[in-house]
Parts: C-alpha cells; sequence; structure tokens
C-alpha cells in the first residue's frame, strides 16, 4: 500500500492561490467580463484622479479604484490590454 504525502500548509495556500487566479481569469476574460470590468472603471473612476478636496471623499474613492488595481493584479493584465480597453471605452458611449 503506497502512503499519499500530506501537502505542506504553504503548498495548499499555493494550490489555492493559483485556483483563485484561475477564477479571476475565466471570469475577467469573459466577454461579460470584459464588459463587467469596463463598467467598473467608468463607476469607479479609474480613469480620473480620485483628489476633490475632500479627504474622506478622496479615500473612499481610493478604496473603490483599489478594488479593480487588486483585480488587474491577480489577473496580470499588460499595459497593452489596458490601452486596449481605455481605447475601446473612449471610442464607445457610456450609459
Amino acid at each position: 500500500m503506497v502512503k499519499k504525502k500530506e501537502m505542506t500548509a504553504e503548498q495548499k495556500l499555493s494550490k489555492r492561490y493559483i485556483a483563485k487566479v484561475s477564477d479571476y481569469n475565466k471570469t475577467f476574460s469573459s466577454p461579460t467580463g470584459k464588459l463587467v470590468m469596463e463598467d467598473m472603471f467608468r463607476a469607479h473612476g479609474m480613469l480620473n484622479s480620485t483628489f476633490n478636496g475632500n479627504g474622506l471623499e478622496s479615500a473612499y474613492q481610493e478604496g473603490q479604484r483599489s478594488v479593480i488595481i487588486r483585480i488587474l493584479k491577480i489577473t496580470s493584465t499588460k499595459p497593452e490590454k489596458l490601452q486596449q480597453m481605455i481605447t475601446r471605452m473612449e471610442n464607445s458611449y457610456e450609459v
């Protein structure tokens, strides 16, 4: 009988992280995911300054932007892809 080797805590974390990255990539690389990301860019001021003189409002807006930045980091979005998204957004109408 062959005994199966137990995974270390580090291996388990690594496996979960790889699965999470895969889930994010599947979600945001789909046509619907791309539309959702573009909507999030618009709705949460990703392409605008968050400074407005009100520290609390600026902090709130930065918090919203940080969620999008996290998604971009997890999906390893390249600058070229961001530029394509921005160009598409500039050439489309805003709902």
